[in-house]
């Protein structure tokens, strides 16, 4: 038996055939009375051997954990077109980084990328004109580079990616890590600019070099792609800081600064103090000015301003000193504790901090930036608002005012979000949060988990027939009262419930006072031995 190159078949079969015809001629001219009804039931079958279709090589999923369908801000720095394949995006990049793990190779030729995007068009219409095909392989640089070639070419940038994107810590440092993720991937833009179409792929044949190693841990996978996809907000952030807007309306010029560490600081009369130290790239002045707008506001539950210094290029903010630090480090730090009374006398001064704000005089001051980390405790763990960077003031008479979108990651609004609309009720949102997290002494989202779950929709599954003692923070050990648990639990849920079902702020005083009565009557009772369940209509 012998063996043939497929063209070399083709031939051979071509050969053969010319051969059966011929022979088949002179056959025909011995018995020409019959040679059109033999011509009628010759059959020649020719075997050619067709090259197979392309087919998708990569394990698509149907989207990323926790992936969100909308289109808003998620192009990846202008990478991708208006039509921005939702969710399947950052799948796709997944899906290649799982095949540059088994392969090494990092982009797909034209006819492979074909086959994969049919195939996600089924789920994603838009997928075939958001930008996706200038990641293919074939046009020479980047685009034909190997995970090896990457490190050896790109090795440089390949390691500032790595080193700049970790991740690492609570979910609270997110931003932290983020600025500093975007800032090395602009770079890796910049410096191969050469061409338009050089630069997105060479930048996304560093990052699928960076996360074909990593690929087992998808909730780290998961947090660069969060940080990246959405570099239009954070660019509000690298470099430096937007400094707070001004009270007054007709203000609108703004000018940026950055901030640098916060330092311990003692005054000529022995007040200790916290000095934060800014770093100015325009006019000093005009920026403190701008920073201090809030100062004349005053609140047991507000974080003071005492003074400033300004200089040439620089100036340090002088604030009240809090020694028991914020309240993310009594909740998420492991050597630290709050009772269950000390946790609602907390979230009782912030809240009340915000009543102020809500109802000043002059016009709502709406914070936009709810955390626990700006939440500082004094001496006596009482709670003070801090950080009015990007509070913003609603005149009498207006419900809203408009602005791009501004926060932390878990706690933003997610109708603000949507409509850019700031109002009081977004602070009461990420106060909401807030106190899950004070209930909970969970973060805002478990990357721990298979799928990842915001806290609140994890709080929202235990009203369907859910135990509300499993969401419990394990450090209070069953100490606490059940009646104020469900009190605080339920209004957290309605703060963080659509926007006309939200409560005001005078609301959710009144219920935590009411909750902190309970447990001050109780003493922090056991809870009952049988689950707490909720029906939430």
């Amino acid at each position: 038996m012998f063996f043939f190159p497929t063209q070399s078949l083709f031939s051979l079969n071509i050969l053969c055939a010319v051969v059966v015809l011929h022979a088949m001629v002179k056959l025909l001219s011995l018995h020409r009375t019959h040679v059109c009804m033999f011509i009628m039931m010759i059959t020649v079958k020719i075997s050619v051997s067709q090259p197979s279709p392309s087919v998708c090589s990569l394990d698509l999923p149907s989207s990323l954990p926790d992936s969100d369908t909308t289109c808003t801000g998620r192009d990846w720095g202008g990478f991708l077109s208006e039509n921005c394949c939702g969710s399947s995006f950052p799948a796709y990049l997944f899906a290649l980084s799982q095949r540059a793990n088994r392969t090494g190779l990092i982009f797909l030729n034209s006819d492979e990328q074909r086959s994969c995007l049919a195939k996600m068009e089924k789920s994603e219409p838009d997928v075939l004109s958001c930008g996706i095909d200038k990641l293919t392989s074939g046009g020479g640089g980047c685009s034909d580079i190997s995970v090896a070639n990457a490190t050896h070419r790109l090795g440089r940038n390949l390691k500032s990616l790595t080193q700049n994107c970790k991740f690492e810590g609570s979910e609270e440092e997110f931003d932290q890590f983020c600025i500093s993720c975007v800032r090395s991937w602009q770079e890796i833009g910049q410096e191969h600019s050469i061409s338009s179409n050089g630069t997105d792929v060479c930048r996304f044949a560093v990052l699928i070099s960076l996360t074909s190693t990593r690929i087992h841990d998808e909730s780290y996978i998961h947090r660069v792609y969060k940080c990246l996809e959405n570099q239009k907000n954070q660019n509000n952030n690298i470099g430096d800081i937007d400094a707070a807007e001004s009270a007054e309306p007709e203000v609108k010029k703004k000018h940026k600064i950055s901030t640098g560490k916060v330092y311990k600081g003692i005054l000529s009369n022995n007040q200790h103090v916290a000095i934060k130290h800014i770093i100015n790239d325009g006019n000093a002045e005009t920026v403190v000015r701008e920073v201090t707008s809030l100062s004349h506001i005053t609140h047991p539950n507000l974080v003071a301003l005492l003074g400033y210094c300004i200089r040439e290029d620089e100036c340090f903010l002088i604030y009240e000193f809090c020694p028991n630090g914020n309240l993310s480090e009594w909740i998420f730090g492991k050597d630290k504790f709050l009772s269950w009374i000390q946790r609602l006398e907390i979230a009782v001064d912030s809240a009340r901090g915000l009543q102020f704000l809500h109802s000043y005089s002059e016009g709502c001051i709406v914070h936009r930036d709810i955390k626990p980390t700006n939440i500082l405790l004094g001496p006596n763990f009482d709670a003070k608002l801090s950080d009015f960077g990007l509070s913003k003031v609603i005149n009498q008479g207006e419900t809203y005012a408009s602005s791009e979108v501004r926060g932390t990651f878990g706690y933003v609004d997610p109708e603000y979000k949507s409509n850019r609309q700031v109002n009081s009720s977004g602070d009461v949102y990420s106060f909401g949060i807030v106190l899950l997290q004070i209930l909970s002494g969970r973060k805002v989202i478990n990357m721990n988990l298979n799928k990842p779950m915001p806290l609140d929709k994890m709080a929202k599954c235990l009203t369907r027939g859910g135990s509300i003692i499993d969401f419990a923070d394990p450090k209070l050990d069953g100490e606490y009262s059940a009646e104020a648990f469900v009190l605080t639990f339920e209004l957290a849920l309605s703060c963080t419930a659509l926007q006309q079902q939200r409560p005001s702020m005078d609301r959710v005083v009144a219920q935590l006072e009411e909750a902190l009565n309970a447990s001050t009557r109780a003493k922090a009772s056991t809870p009952e031995a049988t689950p707490i369940r909720l029906l939430i209509s």
